[in-house]
């Protein structure tokens, strides 16, 4: 007989590896070219909106403050985040695919305008401000996740 907490276990069982390991994998291989892909449109942005930059590999300088842009700035966290939720879920493969399919993109596309936002704040209110909007940032885009997942459910 199937319960919830036994479903709850089956479902960390999945989760816990296919969101790790993947993560893991992330800080242990070479990703200095998506970061500077990413640094890259940032600088784009920012000079956009009148913001003086410099950059220098994935160190972002912006009106003479400098970032680091890191695997974790790239966006990947989240669509591993959603590639585990939608693989840990019992659907069906075409929907696992499909959804992630439309919301890689468009979490891409978020993370941008997250990291932008977080860099306009520590350029403009300094590093406190900083790491708040980094933090609570990061919750947004974690909610951003659990709802892309939580309607792919349905």
């Amino acid at each position: 007989m199937k319960t919830e907490a036994n479903e709850g276990k089956a479902f960390l069982a999945r989760f816990i590896p296919l969101f790790f390991l993947p993560f893991a994998l992330i800080h242990l291989i070479d990703l200095t070219a998506v970061a500077q892909a990413v640094a890259t449109a940032e600088q784009t942005l920012l000079n956009s909106l009148g913001y003086q930059t410099a950059l220098q590999g994935t160190l972002l300088s912006v009106d003479g403050t400098a970032f680091k842009i890191a695997a974790d700035c790239t966006g990947l966290v989240s669509i591993i985040m959603l590639s585990a939720l939608l693989w840990s879920t019992p659907l069906k493969e075409e929907k696992r695919l499909r959804t992630l399919a439309i919301f890689a993109p468009f979490l891409l596309a978020f993370n941008i305008l997250r990291l932008l936002l977080t860099l306009t704040t520590g350029t403009v209110f300094g590093p406190i401000a900083l790491e708040i909007i980094h933090a609570l940032l990061w919750f947004v885009d974690a909610g951003v996740v659990l709802f892309i997942w939580a309607n792919a459910s349905k």
